[in-house]
């Protein structure tokens, strides 16, 4: 848990603490981030309760890291063919087919 100084603090104030403000902002404006952080006035400074924010990081580290899906449609599919290619069993020969080729 991180102790912030103050009990409610400003994303710039926050970002002093090695956070991006991207991340931030990311977070704030997720639907998790209702719980924690608001605007002073529409369009203002985003405010964040320091001990909800803590407790969010805390729980955020605590979830598993799943990987990421790729983002090309093509790679993903890709991928998902040649796994499926190497799952499928072999074919069998044809009946009455000796492996010779017909002249």
């Amino acid at each position: 848990m991180v102790d912030f100084p103050k009990p409610v603090m400003s994303v710039s104030e926050l970002k002093k603490y090695g956070y991006s403000a991207k991340t931030i902002y990311r977070i704030v404006r997720s639907t998790d981030g209702r719980q924690f952080a608001w605007q002073a006035t529409p369009g203002g400074k985003w405010l964040v309760d320091t001990a909800r924010f803590s407790r969010y990081l805390d729980k955020l580290a605590s979830r598993p890291v799943l990987p990421r899906p790729s983002r090309s449609r093509r790679a993903a599919a890709s991928v998902t063919c040649a796994q499926l290619m190497a799952a499928m069993p072999p074919v069998p020969p044809a009946a009455g087919d000796d492996g010779e080729e017909a002249t």
